[in-house]
């Protein structure tokens, strides 16, 4: 009687067994195997040449939560304001380096609504092409109320482990188990009426940065030194 149950519990063992891996991927249980130090070390180091400088807009070093930042285990840290010179508009930038795992488990649609934002929309996708290169990112709008200051902003925020810059919705599922990857908000305070993304100093600030900032966190590799040996 017990071999009639024995391929049906097989095939029950099989799935979950197939279902528990793909679980372990998707929350990086397995990331020990995939870890290169080297690689995350030299994305960190990377950040301390972002450039506090780009076309009319100057940017100044400005202090993240210390606290929060080891809460999230991310490895390095970028936090500065940039302000357009001509137009006065002000944006933003919050960028880390750390593993999949770290850098994924939080983004805008959590942390910010954890932090008594009310988000506006959905998030969705966007791209922002300049020089030749195309920026996925995701973004929306929040709002934040109180008896001292009302908050109405929009962010992007997007990825990348080798210079291409994705959006992902589902971040930690699309990047699960890398190694060393970067995360980056582009936050700008919304004063008009027009929350479009398009009228959004954080759009404007991407067509001028994004090129700039990828030459600078995956610089080409050098080329081999040639053999000096005549034959």
């Amino acid at each position: 009687m017990l071999k009639q149950y024995a391929i049906p519990l097989t095939v029950v063992l099989v799935i979950v067994a197939i279902g528990t891996w793909k679980q372990a991927i998707s929350t990086d249980r397995f990331t020990w195997i995939e870890q290169d130090l080297e690689q995350l070390d030299n994305f960190t180091k990377r950040l301390e040449h972002v450039p506090m400088e780009v076309g009319n807009w100057v940017g100044e070093l400005k202090p993240f939560n210390e606290d929060q930042f080891l809460r999230s285990k991310c490895k390095g840290c970028f936090s500065s304001l940039f302000e357009n010179k001509r137009t006065g508009d002000a944006v933003t930038v919050y960028l880390v380096s750390g593993t999949a795992r770290n850098t994924t488990i939080h983004t805008p649609d959590w942390c910010y609504r954890g932090a008594g934002f009310e988000m506006q929309a959905k998030p969705n996708s966007y791209t922002i092409d300049s020089e030749g290169m195309s920026s996925e990112f995701v973004t929306t709008t929040f709002n934040r109320e109180t008896a001292f200051e009302q908050q109405h902003l929009r962010i992007l925020w997007t990825f990348s482990e080798n210079g291409t810059w994705e959006g992902p919705v589902r971040a930690k599922i699309h990047f699960a188990g890398k190694s060393a990857l970067f995360k980056m908000y582009l936050i700008s305070p919304i004063l008009k009426r027009d929350d479009s993304v398009e009228s959004s100093p954080a759009k404007k600030f991407a067509e001028v940065f994004m090129p700039i900032l990828t030459r600078t966190l995956f610089p080409p590799a050098e080329p081999e030194a040639e053999n000096a040996t005549t034959s």
